[in-house]
């Protein structure tokens, strides 16, 4: 039988796990609208465009905004140098190597060849460095997937910044018309080929990440 007393604690409890319920439902609601407000200001930041001061080559749809917008405005001349690089070079002309934009903070990568089977691919991350790939000629597959949904099969080496996983991600087509960043929460797997599978120029820019 209920006595007094355990009624009252009864009550209590109730009262308590109620307020506990109300408080997590206001921190998550708090959570979600601020998580809007960032991606509505980064949304209007990235379609103003400044950034990107008259290029003609694009980012791929699958941007994310809001970290773009972050690691930009830490440190703008990084990405202005990169953007400049994209814009001013004439590629054809640019030999296979290793090119300097901003010291060790920016840096592109040249590379011909062809593309390889999906089989001879990884899925790979990066902590240190972030990834800004273009297809100056020829077209590639490109997987893409949240670092959440990865399995490490290669624990992160930080000499050669990278790491290894396996996972199942969405595959985009890769080309001359739009260029793929990266950070280091995306885990990525470039150089699958396609169908029609010509030699590809590819044009990769390093630029660093910063917390």
């Amino acid at each position: 039988m209920l006595n007094i007393a355990d009624y009252t604690n009864s009550h209590s409890l109730i009262i308590y796990m109620k307020a506990k319920f109300s408080a997590a439902l206001i921190l998550l609601s708090s959570i979600f609208l601020l998580s809007c407000s960032v991606q509505k200001q980064s949304n209007q930041w990235f379609k103003k465009g400044t950034w990107y001061n008259g290029m003609q080559v694009f980012p791929h749809h699958t941007l994310d905004r809001a970290q773009f917008q972050q690691q930009y405005s830490q440190h703008k001349e990084w990405w202005d140098a990169a953007f400049k690089y994209l814009k001013e070079t004439d590629f054809s002309t640019v030999a296979p190597g290793t090119y300097k934009l901003a010291g060790s903070d920016v840096y592109a990568k040249v590379t011909v060849g062809a593309m390889k089977d999906f089989k001879d691919t990884r899925w790979e991350s990066h902590r240190k460095m972030i990834d800004l790939q273009y297809n100056y000629t020829g077209t590639e597959k490109i997987g893409l997937v949240d670092i959440q949904d990865a399995k490490v099969t290669m624990p992160y080496n930080d000499q050669k910044d990278v790491a290894n996983y396996e996972a199942t991600g969405k595959i985009y087509a890769a080309d001359s018309n739009t260029f793929f960043l990266f950070f280091p929460n995306q885990v990525h797997r470039p150089n699958i080929k396609t169908d029609n599978n010509p030699q590809v120029k590819k044009i990769t820019i390093k630029i660093r990440y910063t917390e």
